[in-house]
């Protein structure tokens, strides 16, 4: 028995409703139309990509003020059946990347603890475009980042955004009031005496509808600064954006070349990834270095003395970006299910030729310590992390994963690492609980190489097809008996 498409669809989970509203404008001759978009901004609007296996739905609520637009949006959503997850904003006038949706949705994924994801993007200030995120109402804008960073309510005080490249997750608004006086969003304006004075007051929607959010519902924002955009004013195409002396940009020293010592000669640049204090109680903030390399920093934590405040899961760093990455007990805090991920990461950011180094706890000492009956400190905090005893939250000095030196190789080489080797207890005493790994990354000829062989050894039906057009039959009948034999 087949089901009906109707009913197919209501059982259909729907995971993001898409909502770029367009408002009303009154022409040169004095007629309200709708506000001309730019051909820019229709390329860019097709080609955002969503994740695999995805859902989505499109609303489109036309000609409102933005306030009453967005209110719009939020109710029409609710009566959707089902209920999308998010819903998703892009304004008219917003130039995303072809990935912020996915880079959007991967952090409502991974970080579950917040309702409200955005971007960033900037005024349209000829003067100095400002980025639209806030820390506390009545500031000016939030300056204190580097491109890259991720922003949080919990560690910047993140209290406000814009709403024009912002995800929020629907059950967001089941916990707020929408009545008519008070709406989820609105542009609220006033004027009023005081004493000789007349005050006004203008505020935007999205000011007040994450001030309520906070105050109402305990919501908590995050903003992922990778997910940059151009505001564009669609009349004239002018777009504005962060300037390269802002301090966002000038602090994202990942954009430059290969930095120089005080001679001038160039360095190679290490990352060390996880780089607060370790999990010794007492322990501060240290920058390592390594003979011939500048370090740089990456922390998920905030204030602890490092660069760039990133999730190791996805590093929003450029390809090859690193002559050395390294990490110090970090790995460890990584979840099993997503090792995988964090050591392709690893290998995705580090040159080609480049070195990896990573420290971690060796389980493998700590159950031979176990089974001798010895128990200690550091035997319960290889396997369980120190948790609050280094004074941070139980989430941050947790274990969630155990490595063996074997487990260790094995990860390293599956990452892509060659001329791997796993130093421990039993090769060198003094490593006593701490294991480390040393790895390579290929250099490009390399890779090549090992692409072409994988090829040979794995020919697919385009290649097959390549070398019979070739006239290539020595090639051809060697491909086909390595077919013919796997078969």
């Amino acid at each position: 028995m087949t089901a009906s498409l109707p009913s197919m669809y209501h059982q259909t989970k729907i995971g993001i409703a898409i909502c770029t509203p367009i408002p009303m404008v009154k022409n040169k001759e004095g007629q309200f139309v709708l506000e001309n978009i730019s051909p820019l901004w229709h390329r860019k609007r097709v080609s955002l990509q969503v994740p695999t296996n995805y859902n989505q739905i499109e609303l489109f609520i036309d000609g409102l003020e933005v306030g009453d637009a967005r209110t719009r949006a939020a109710e029409r959503i609710l009566e959707h059946d089902p209920i999308p997850e998010f819903l998703f904003f892009l304004d008219y006038d917003v130039l995303p990347e072809y990935d912020a949706i996915v880079k959007l949705l991967y952090r409502a994924q991974t970080q579950p603890d917040y309702d409200i994801y955005c971007g960033v993007y900037c005024s349209k200030s000829d003067v100095m475009p400002e980025p639209l995120v806030y820390s506390g109402n009545g500031g000016g804008p939030y300056w204190d980042w580097a491109v890259g960073d991720i922003l949080t309510t919990d560690q910047n005080g993140i209290t406000s955004c814009h709403m024009g490249l912002t995800l929020i997750r629907t059950s967001l608004f089941k916990k707020l009031t929408n009545t008519e006086e008070k709406p989820y969003f609105l542009s609220p304006s006033s004027a009023y005496m005081e004493g000789q004075f007349l005050r006004t007051a203008r505020g935007t929607e999205d000011i007040y509808f994450c001030t309520r959010a906070i105050q109402e519902a305990n919501a908590k924002i995050l903003v992922d600064t990778s997910v940059m955009a151009g505001h564009i004013v669609p009349s004239t195409g002018k777009i504005y954006g962060l300037l390269p002396d802002s301090p966002p940009v000038l602090r994202a020293k990942w954009r430059d070349g290969a930095p120089k010592d005080d001679t001038g000669k160039p360095q190679k640049k290490a990352i060390d990834l996880g780089a607060a204090a370790d999990d010794t109680p007492g322990a501060q903030f240290e920058r390592r270095k390594w003979p011939g390399y500048v370090t740089e920093t990456v922390d998920a934590r905030k204030g602890l003395g490092i660069d760039y405040v990133q999730d190791l899961r996805q590093l929003n760093f450029p390809d090859e970006c690193y002559d050395l990455t390294a990490s110090r007990h970090t790995l460890e805090h990584i979840p099993r299910w997503e090792q995988e991920r964090v050591w392709s990461e690893i290998f995705r950011i580090t040159k080609c030729g480049g070195l990896t180094e990573h420290i971690v706890p060796n389980v493998e000492w700590a159950a031979q310590k176990i089974c001798m009956g010895d128990y200690d400190y550091h035997t319960m905090n290889v396997l369980y992390g120190s948790q609050e005893a280094a004074g941070y939250d139980r989430i941050w000095n947790t274990h969630f994963f155990g490595y063996t030196p074997q487990v260790l190789q094995a990860l390293a080489e599956q990452a892509g690492f060659v001329d791997v080797r796993v130093e421990h207890y039993k090769s060198r005493p003094e490593l006593g609980y701490h294991m480390v790994v040393h790895g390579r990354k290929p250099t490009k000829k390399e890779l090549q190489v090992k692409r072409k062989q994988t090829e040979v050894e794995f020919p697919t039906e385009k290649r097959i097809k390549e070398l019979t057009e070739k006239g290539a039959k020595p090639e051809l009948k060697a491909v086909l008996a390595k077919e013919k034999k796997k078969s």
